[in-house]
Formats: C-alpha cells, structure tokens, sequence
C-alpha cells in the first residue's frame, strides 16, 4: 500500500491506446449490466480530457460500435469531476422525459499528459473509465441514485499542470505558443 496516496494499484494503457479503448470496454459492460437494448439509449455522454480525436470523436465511433443506433453524443471536458457533472446532465435529460435511457462513461488516459518525472502528480494518475446506464423511471418515489447535485469549481493557479495533446498551451501573453 502506498503510504502518501493510499493508492493500492494503477493501471497504465498501451501509448498507443486511447481513452476510447478504455470506454469501449467499460460501456460495454455497463450496458451488458443494465440489460437495456443499446438501440434504447438515447444519449451517451463521455467524459474525458484526454480524447486522441475532438473531431470527429471517439464518442462518435463508440456510438456505433455499441449499437446505439443515433443517439446524441458529446464530450464533457471537466477534468476529475467530469463523471459527476456527466451524472447531473443525464439526470437532468431523464427527469425532463426527454431520454429514458443515458450511458455516461468516465475515461481518461492520464499518462499520456503527465510528466512521469514529476513525483508530485505522477504518483497519483494512472488510466482507466468507468460507465453507467441511468434509466428513468415513472413510479411515484422513485428518485434513483441520482437526487441531487451540487455543483461547482475552485480553481487554483499552479496546483497541477498537465499538457494535452489536443489543446496548445498558452504563453503568459494568451497566445497559442509557438504561434
């Protein structure tokens, strides 16, 4: 057991891998867990910031490759809490009726943006994702997992820095560097 994090075990994906390999297996398994036709999904939502494509994304693929016929995609960039502010947007389509069900797959390929000689940051990432298929239901009281959320950031200049790929970095004057 590591005695700093209390982290027991981290994984790490193949370089060449991306947080879209890490999803695909997860919602598999979740859809296989909810029993729910893939074609019933109407929604997937997939959290991450360590996406290989924005465009066209890998969200996109995976709604194909697991059957969800045309359901509406998207990326959430949000980082850590980005599963928990997926949770409260599906939440938020379910109670409005306009989906029954919304699969939300948290992944990210942390290695590939931390500096693994950084003991500060590297020591606490690794890759992984984690998926669920939330459901509505219309029984009276029925409030499911999800009842209530609370929402909000508190950024911190200088507390962990990571590049990724995707994004340029920008200079301390706004510009892109390198531009």
């Amino acid at each position: 057991v590591d005695r700093v994090t209390h982290i027991r075990e981290r994984r790490f994906l193949h370089p060449d891998g991306s947080s879209g390999d890490l999803a695909r297996v997860a919602c598999q398994r979740a859809i296989e867990d909810s029993g729910v036709d893939p074609a019933e999904i109407g929604m997937f939502i997939m959290a991450t910031f360590t996406t290989k494509n924005i465009y066209p994304g890998e969200e996109t693929k995976l709604v194909q490759e697991l059957g969800m016929g045309n359901a509406a995609t998207f990326y959430l960039t949000a980082g850590c809490a980005g599963s928990v502010y997926a949770m409260h947007i599906a939440n938020s389509f379910l109670r409005s009726g306009f989906y029954r069900h919304v699969l939300v797959c948290g992944t990210e390929h942390l290695t590939h943006v931390t500096d693994m000689r950084d003991p500060v940051t590297a020591i606490l990432f690794g890759d992984g994702a984690g998926a669920a298929v939330l459901s509505r239901r219309d029984e009276p009281g029925s409030g499911g997992i999800v009842q209530r959320c609370v929402l909000g950031s508190n950024y911190v200049t200088g507390n962990i820095h990571m590049d990724n790929s995707n994004v340029p970095p920008l200079s301390k004057t706004g510009m892109v560097n390198g531009a």
